[in-house]
């Protein structure tokens, strides 16, 4: 965001100059960056964590040019330019070389000022140019604008964003005014040699075609009208349930709607609580609790409030979630794509019942706040958002929105189509960005998250075109669908890696959907209210209660075996281990994992395990972290929840693991056996330390009796260094006898003995850390060696008592 600070910052390096003629470039200060970063201005992160930087090996041309390097979950670098004078109306062209060195999330913003030097806002949103993720050799980049009524100066900024991995380089910059026959608005570039085109998301209009061909002439979301009686009484098939549902609609009809107000959202954002989003989650949650209401009862009562709710939301300054504009820039995230797909919901859902007006209102916000963003970005007048072409969750639930919103509201049988197909292109990032393994990087409740949007999408599109448009048919998509399955350690319970809940509830409607679709036969049961995750979206409603439980399968990829997943799954290339033992919840069914500390919504913990017992995760990883300006900012992994002190992993030479994708583990032995499983990873690579030599983690887990499970760490250093380890939970621990612990959780209980080499003395602290998790207080055991060492070893023996 271009705050008022920044604005300070650069009033000392205001630029003039008269416009010259069309064909000549304007006067630019230091636009190779020959003189360094003269007459360009950091903000404070990007001073502060040395992210943009000029270097010789960043020079397009002549001896230098800007590399800017971020890590994931470091902050957004941001470096300003000197403004220049240009002429309001006047079209120019803005033009630079840039080179994708090996990862992107970064772009070039343009900000425009009136003669007070205030900004102003395009008529259309903030005006970006985004380079593509993928690694390209040296392109031109180029913008055609023209510059809005009663601007005085222009200036760009070189932004990447916030918590996103970005290696790449800049040079050359210009600014040339141009005829008028060119002003409008677009983007472009001219690789050097071979690079992809500009725009990932821009259709083939013979696709487009294809596509309107399978649509109806008019728009049609995915749910139950009032007249579907069947499936509302279904619904209610439950009487406690319902009856509970229709209770709570009474409630909130007879409640004041929560208030948003302007102050109060950009309170949430100056302060990053996100306290705001909260009030907007439960707007939504009424919303979606009183259309239910209605639909089960059909009379009527309900549709005041509902109209009350949804004139709300309508009327609310922004849709965008209070935490995300530091990186949206006034175009869609999450929030956004959500409320015009629960508003499309509530539209389908409620039909003609609505006034006329209020439908006409859902229609204009859903236009202004979503598709003209959307459908600038795929017709190439702007540059992609990050998340569009991005494997993070955000691709599938912004385009899920965008999607389902289209096919509920859009009148146009051109466009719905037009966003079918950019989002038939831009979803391949989200897909291709899980591992050939199948697993989740981002844990299991981002894959409900993400992947049950994903799904959503699927269903509403494949409705539409009447099977003729089919998104669960993609590559390596079994594997990815078949995830929980395969991630589950005992009946519901799977390892909280990086940002999951503890306990995360299964999505049953979602399982059973995958398992219809895919023709998996896991014996899913059929749902018809959402899990948690859910209980917000109203088109999630709409979805399960349309859904053909006698649905034949719409894939045509072959299946995947799974010979050995009774005992095991072992993902690969992620490094993941879940191991099981025939005597089910009673016995001890583990996890642990290498992979790398640079994934998304992941923390530093290469070697962190769980061990379960009787259905509970009594050793356990803490999960995810209270979202705050603190656990989602430039220092988030200084936290002790996401930090590796705050994991069960070794503490080396007084220091945790660091952050970044080059701290990875690697797998130097594995045995699988009946009875009897080891893995050895080496997490030297981890620490980024030059005084440790090797350290490597052994896991043994035996099957045998109610299960063993036995953790050998091995260190050597070039020089005598302090080394520890340790163990978490949210249980209760007691010293049994020295070095034996007795740990207990929920009622269930797991014995630890620790042992070193040749008997070398060791102490253990018992401690509640001081950083909690959204699950609450962490219990960390740390078992560190009395005195400095060369060679070590830990051993720690786990059973159930």
């Amino acid at each position: 965001m271009f705050t008022p600070a920044r604005l300070s910052l650069l009033t000392s390096f205001v630029f003039t100059a008269g416009l010259l003629s069309a064909a000549e470039p304007l006067p630019f200060p230091n636009p190779g960056f020959e003189s360094g970063l003269e007459s360009w201005v950091l903000d404070k992160n990007d001073q502060a964590a040395g992210l943009s930087q000029v270097k010789p090996e960043a020079a397009h041309t002549g001896k230098a040019g800007l590399r800017v390097t971020q890590q994931d979950g470091s902050p957004g670098s941001w470096l300003q330019s000197a403004r220049i004078a240009v002429v309001g109306g006047q079209a120019y062209r803005l033009e630079f070389w840039s080179r994708v060195v090996s990862t992107s999330g970064i772009g070039v913003w343009v900000q425009f000022y009136d003669y007070d030097r205030k900004p102003i806002k395009p008529a259309n949103g903030d005006l970006t140019l985004q380079l593509l993720p993928d690694a390209s050799d040296w392109t031109r980049q180029q913008l055609n604008f023209t510059a809005p009524a009663g601007t005085e100066y222009f200036s760009l900024a070189v932004h990447g964003y916030s918590k996103r991995p970005v290696l790449a380089d800049f040079d050359d910059f210009s600014l040339t005014p141009v005829e008028a026959s060119v002003s409008t608005t677009s983007a472009a570039s001219t690789p050097s040699s071979g690079a992809k085109s500009a725009n990932a998301l821009t259709p083939d209009p013979a696709r487009v075609k294809e596509i309107a061909s399978c649509l109806p002439a008019k728009p049609k979301g995915l749910g139950p009208t009032l007249a579907d009686r069947a499936i509302w009484d279904a619904l209610k098939s439950d009487p406690a349930t319902s009856e509970k549902n229709i209770a709570r609609a009474v409630r909130f009809m007879n409640e004041p709607i929560p208030a948003i107000t302007a102050e109060a959202y950009q309170a949430s954002v100056q302060s990053g609580d996100r306290k705001i989003d909260n009030v907007t989650s439960q707007r939504r949650f009424r919303l979606t609790t009183l259309v239910i209401a209605e639909g089960m009862e059909n009379q009527g009562r309900f549709i005041p409030a509902i109209e009350k709710e949804v004139a709300a939301i309508c009327d609310e300054p922004t849709w965008i979630l209070s935490g995300h504009v530091q990186f949206t820039f006034g175009r869609n995230d999450l929030g956004t794509a959500m409320t015009a797909w629960n508003l499309a919901a509530v539209d389908t859902m409620l039909g003609d019942k609505l006034s006329a007006g209020l439908r006409k209102t859902i229609r204009d916000r859903v236009r202004e706040r979503l598709f003209v963003h959307y459908l600038a970005e795929i017709r190439g007048e702007t540059k992609p958002e990050w998340w569009a072409i991005d494997p993070n969750n955000w691709n599938s639930v912004v385009h899920g929105g965008i999607v389902g919103a289209a096919l509920a509201l859009n009148d146009s049988v051109e466009e719905r189509a037009e966003i079918i197909a950019a989002a038939e292109l831009g979803t391949q990032f989200y897909i291709k960005g899980f591992p050939a393994d199948g697993y989740s990087p981002e844990g299991m409740g981002y894959w409900k998250y993400g992947f049950g949007h994903y799904v959503l999408m699927s269903e509403a599109v494949l409705v539409a075109t009447k099977g003729k448009v089919n998104f669960y048919d993609r590559d390596n998509i079994r594997l990815v669908a078949q995830f929980p399955r395969r991630f589950e350690m005992q009946a519901g319970l799977y390892p909280a890696y990086g940002d999951a809940q503890l306990a995360e509830v299964p999505s049953s409607w979602l399982f059973h959907i995958i398992d219809r679709r895919y023709g998996l036969n896991d014996g899913s049961v059929r749902a018809f209210y959402p899990d948690p995750t859910y209980s917000a979206f109203l088109y999630s409603y709409g979805a399960i209660l349309s859904f053909d439980a006698k649905a034949a399968p719409v894939t045509g990829k072959s299946s995947v075996s799974l010979p050995d997943h009774a005992l095991r799954d072992w993902f690969e290339q992620s490094q993941i281990y879940v191991g099981r033992q025939s005597a089910g919840p009673a016995g001890i069914s583990v996890s642990f994992k290498g992979s790398n500390n640079g994934v998304s919504h992941g923390h530093n913990d290469l070697g962190t395990f769980v061990v379960a017992t009787g259905g509970e995760p009594v050793i356990t990883d803490p999960g995810v972290p209270i979202y705050n300006a603190r656990t989602m900012g430039p220092n988030a992994f200084d936290y002790q929840v996401k930090s590796s002190y705050g994991h069960s992993v070794p503490f080396v030479a007084g220091q945790p693991q660091k952050r970044g994708s080059q701290y990875a583990a690697t797998v130097k032995e594995r045995k699988f056996t009946d009875s009897f499983d080891s893995v050895t990873l080496d997490l030297t690579a981890g620490y980024g330390l030059p005084s440790l030599k090797e350290l490597t983690r052994r896991f043994d887990y035996s099957r045998q009796g109610k299960g063993g499970f036995m953790i050998t760490d091995r260190v050597v250093f070039t020089s005598p260094q302090v080394f520890g380890t340790a163990l978490t939970t949210y249980g209760e621990a007691r010293e049994e006898k020295p070095g034996v612990w007795l740990i207990t959780y929920k009622g269930q209980s797991l014995r630890a003995e620790i042992a070193t080499t040749g008997n070398a003395p060791f102490t253990v602290t018992n401690e509640v850390l001081k950083d909690e998790s959204r699950e609450g207080k962490v219990r960390r055991l740390g078992i560190n060696l009395s005195s400095p060492v060369s060679e070590a070893t830990i051993t720690i023996k786990i059973t159930a008592p």
